[in-house]
């Protein structure tokens, strides 16, 4: 069989390649498929063999549409980081986006579906399960002096708003007990770095109470209406939109403040800044600032908060405190938090300025029973946190846009791009030389004493067995990056979830540990694409495009000369049943594997069929190291594996 299949990969070597050097320099996106297609025809692989059943197992209610669409569609998977990139590089308005992303998250089942609410925000609501019900002006309306006309009827707006959003997200929680959901959540989203050094007894203790709120959990989340809590956001949008289309010229024209001004209100303090270096202190409901170098220290309000915060300008701080409430737990010898700020709709623009972001955990973009959005147009800014945050979503939506600077991003677990059970992460970078860093801190004690769990730049998780993962991503356009995580990160999933990263430019350096770099895990998806620069990718294993137990792992580029490094099942590896493909289009690559027995094109057959291993290289003069691939050659070793390097000079094979 294995002659046979050499014998045909050669006829569509010789026989196609005309076609493909007529392409050019400029492969473009549809042409992956016309390139792989021929490869997969002459190792008798179809079309329909990438193709991942998506019913293994019963749907659980929390599975999201796309999650599904990519495990039986790995063109598409590839196609779709791109996507969301280009849509989200124009800068849509607020409620344009988030009615993007609640198509995003669009679930199977139709009861979960988005609502959307009509234009007018006084109007009456379709809610979920109800028919028409007026929602309920505010008791009293706040007296906003001292202001432009403008600002004043902006303000005034945006308080309407709020109240109608607050009963959008009061209806989202009207069949669940919001603290069960919030305590459950911080249960299974949290970590404690002093689990190292606990008993046996203790962790396993740990474990069943895990295990418990699952369960409790898996009954919990098919009761929250997850549209009413879509619809406020876009709700407490529109009159954002409205403030930020002014200006700040335009809303602060002719007036200008000796010292900032606040006036007290039912949901939390109004200030209005002035252009010298504020600060601010406490639980806001709104804060307009024109400008300065301002200081931000942020408490929660437990129970969904909103925060509208606008800054035109200055090199600000900001630091987001997030109160929390304590529970011990005499079995497992451990303080279980219960986070204030858990939940509502938040929403921060940052106009310009080198800014500092420092946030406790569930901060940062962190949208868990909730929306989190935040924007920064310019500037080098450094974003720090520890777990949750920047750009997170459970049950909610997480967004962090940053459109231009050398930007930094830090944290420790569940960062820079993740999505966890019905939630989406999206951390876009537009522009500079940024640095993404993940880990540290929580170790992985089940398998290393020296490495940590991350789950950060484009992962997504969901917990096995109970409930399906959501989708994270990580969005950079141009800039030399530095990617740097652990386990699970960088383009990984687990458990029916999906993690992608796109990077259209720059000469990257990929770094991570195991389950990176375009990895599936346990029925889920990964995919990694860069389009141009001279990357460098090192990762020790399940990592380079492998997709390990029904999953689809992927790592695509498409030009510079690149350097790939494993150990071992990466670089185009499939395991239990799983598809891993590595696709390198163009330029002068080096690759190096430690092992020779399961990288560069290895399926290894599993239960009741196999495992499919892809390695393709295209033009360019290569350099192997470990493995069996070598330059201008096709090696098959494996019963559904396959590598090829096409010949630099496609009118002959060496």
């Amino acid at each position: 069989m294995k002659y046979l299949v050499t014998v045909s990969l050669l006829f569509f070597l010789t026989g196609n390649a005309t076609g493909q050097e007529a392409s050019g320099d400029s492969v473009q996106l549809p042409q992956l498929k016309e390139i792989l297609l021929p490869i997969l025809r002459g190792a008798l692989i179809t079309n329909d063999d990438l193709r991942l059943r998506d019913d293994y197992l019963k749907r659980d209610s929390m599975r999201i549409a796309l999650v599904d669409s990519f495990m039986t569609d790995p063109f598409y998977l590839e196609a779709f980081g791109k996507e969301v990139y280009d849509e989200l590089a124009k800068d849509p308005p607020l409620w344009k986006l988030l009615n993007y992303c609640s198509q995003l998250l669009r679930p199977l089942s139709k009861e979960f579906a988005p609502v959307a609410p009509n234009k007018s925000i006084l109007k009456p609501h379709d809610l979920p399960g109800e028919t028409n019900r007026p929602i309920r002006p505010p008791a009293a309306q706040p007296k906003f002096t001292k202001m432009p006309d403008k600002l004043r009827i902006s303000l005034n707006t945006l308080y309407n708003a709020a109240f109608n959003a607050r009963e959008f997200y009061d209806e989202a929680f009207r069949e669940v007990n919001r603290d069960s959901l919030i305590y459950g959540f911080t249960m299974l989203l949290t970590d404690d770095e002093m689990n190292e050094k606990k008993s046996v007894e203790e962790l396993d203790s740990l474990e069943k109470m895990g295990e418990e709120w699952s369960k409790a959990l898996a009954d919990i989340l098919p009761r929250f209406k997850m549209g009413a809590l879509l619809a406020g956001g876009k709700i407490m949008a529109r009159p954002i939109d409205d403030l930020l289309v002014a200006g700040k010229d335009d809303l602060f024209s002719g007036f200008k403040l000796e010292k900032p001004s606040e006036i007290e209100t039912e949901l939390g303090k109004v200030a209005i800044g002035t252009e010298a270096n504020d600060n601010y202190s406490g639980r806001y409901f709104a804060i307009i600032d024109p400008g300065g170098d301002d200081k931000y220290q942020l408490y929660p309000t437990y129970g969904g908060q909103i925060t509208v915060i606008i800054d035109y300008s200055g090199n600000d701080v900001y630091r987001f405190v997030n109160d929390s409430l304590y529970t011990f737990t005499p079995t497992a010898k451990t303080l279980i938090r219960r986070p204030l700020g858990i939940g509502g709709y938040k929403f921060l623009i940052d106009y310009g300025g080198d800014d500092i972001f420092n946030g406790d955990d569930f901060t940062l973009a962190a949208g868990i029973l909730g929306i989190s959005v935040f924007k920064d147009y310019d500037g080098d800014d450094t974003y720090i946190t520890d777990t949750f945050g920047p750009a997170s979503g459970a049950m909610g939506v997480g967004l962090l846009m940053d459109f231009k600077g050398r930007d930094t991003y830090n944290g420790a677990m569940y960062n820079e791009g993740f999505g966890f059970t019905g939630g989406l992460g999206i951390l876009f970078d537009k522009a500079g030389h940024d640095n993404y860093l993940s880990g540290g801190k929580y170790g992985d004690i089940l398998r290393y004493t020296d490495h940590y769990i991350t789950f950060s730049q484009g992962a997504a998780y969901g917990l096995r067995p109970y409930f399906s993962g959501g989708i994270g991503m990580l969005l950079d356009g141009s800039g030399n990056d530095l990617y740097v995580s652990d386990i699970f990160g960088q383009a990984s999933g687990y458990w029916y979830s999906a993690g992608i990263i796109y990077d259209a430019s720059g000469n990257d350096r990929y770094q991570s540990f195991q389950y990176a770099q375009g990895a599936g895990a346990h029925m889920a998806v990964g995919c990694l694409r860069d389009d141009s620069g001279d990357d460098v990718y090192f990762s020790k294993g399940v990592s380079q495009g492998c997709g390990h137990d029904y999953c689809q792992g992927w790592l695509v580029d498409y030009s510079g000369n690149d350097l790939y490094s494993a150990y071992d099942l990466s670089q185009g590896a499939g395991s239990a049943n799983g598809i891993g493909a590595i696709i390198d289009i163009k330029g002068d690559d080096r690759y190096y594997v430690k092992s020779d027995q399961n990288t560069q094109g290895y399926g290894r057959p599993n239960r009741e069929y196999g495992s499919i291993g892809l390695f393709y290289d295209g033009a360019g003069l290569d350099h192997y190291v470990g493995g069996l691939g070598k330059d201008s050659d096709i090696w098959i070793y494996s019963t559904w594996g396959i590598g090829w390097d096409q010949p630099t000079d496609s009118t002959k094979t060496k």
